[in-house]
This record gives C-alpha cells, sequence and structure tokens, in this order.
C-alpha cells in the first residue's frame, strides 16, 4: 500500500509494507508454542498408545516455529520527504518486539544492499550512510515478507534519492 501526501508543494511517499502479514505472524507465533506444548504435556499424561503420535505432531510445531524464527518476518514501513528517509521495523514474535526505527537524512544516504539467503528464503536490507569521508552501514534489516512489487517500489524510491544526491 502507497500513500502519496502532497502539503506545500512537498512530495511524501509512505510504504506500510507487510504491514498484514506480519500482523498474521504475531499470531502464529504464540500459537505454534501452544500447540508443541499441549501436545507434549499430553503425550506424557496419557502416556496411551498414540504416545509417538502426539510427540511427532508436537515436532512438526516446534519444526514450523524455528522455520518461522529463522525467516525473521519483520514488519517493514518505509516512509520519504524531501530531506529525510524514515524506515521501521519491528519482529512480531510476541517476547522478542523491539520497535526500531532508523531516520536518515537525504543527503547523508550512501546506498542500499539487499541480500538473500539460504536461496531466498531470507532477504535483508542493508542501508549504508556517508559520515565525513567514511560509508558506514547499518545492521540488516529483514524484508522476507515484502512481496516483489514493494521491493521494487523501495528500491526505485532508495534510486531516486541516490540520484538526486549525486546531482
Amino acid at each position: 500500500m502507497i500513500i502519496f501526501l502532497f502539503k506545500k508543494n512537498i512530495f511524501a511517499k509512505k510504504m506500510k509494507l507487510s504491514k498484514d502479514i506480519a500482523l498474521r505472524y504475531k499470531i502464529y507465533f504464540p500459537l505454534l508454542f501452544m500447540f508443541f506444548v499441549f501436545f507434549i504435556v499430553y503425550a506424557f499424561i496419557t502416556k496411551d498408545n498414540l504416545f509417538y503420535l502426539w510427540i511427532s505432531i508436537s515436532l512438526v510445531f516446534f519444526i514450523l516455529y524455528v522455520i518461522i524464527s529463522i525467516r525473521k518476518p519483520h514488519y517493514f514501513y518505509l516512509e520519504t520527504t524531501y530531506n529525510q528517509i524514515i524506515i521501521r521495523f519491528f519482529n512480531p514474535h510476541p517476547l522478542l518486539r523491539r520497535n526500531k526505527a532508523i531516520q536518515i537524512p537525504n543527503n547523508k544516504f550512501a546506498g542500499y544492499e539487499i541480500t538473500e539467503k539460504m536461496n531466498g528464503f531470507v532477504k535483508l536490507l542493508t542501508v549504508k550512510i556517508k559520515d565525513n569521508k567514511k560509508v558506514l552501514s547499518y545492521p540488516p534489516i529483514s524484508i522476507t515478507l515484502l512481496k516483489n512489487h514493494e521491493i521494487d517500489a523501495m528500491k526505485k524510491e532508495f534510486d531516486t534519492i541516490l540520484k538526486i544526491n549525486r546531482l
């Protein structure tokens, strides 16, 4: 979803990316963990003929939990204005959730890099800034939940800012 704002002839763009998907993951984490614990406890309490079935089911939920955790499904929000870039992100995991934000003045923005790990299973965005004569990188941000057209819109926005900086 892209929202355009026009205020005093200043062009600003807000991109609320992956919010719906991230909120679903916020529900998945506790549910998977609760099912895992429930089936483990149930298996050890009943100790019936289906003991190994309950343990297997609980392991499936645990494996799903680990796979989702490895994927790092972060909520990602990008806002660009005429003078700065604001990136907000958080992990929807209920216990590990910390809201983080990066504010970069447009004239200090030096570039970005999108890397893929595990054959595209995890996508990471690294933002680079100019500080005096050095180029520094922020820690990678997970953009795994973004769709291809959202990544393309983000790239286009960053490339536009880089093009303006070169002038």
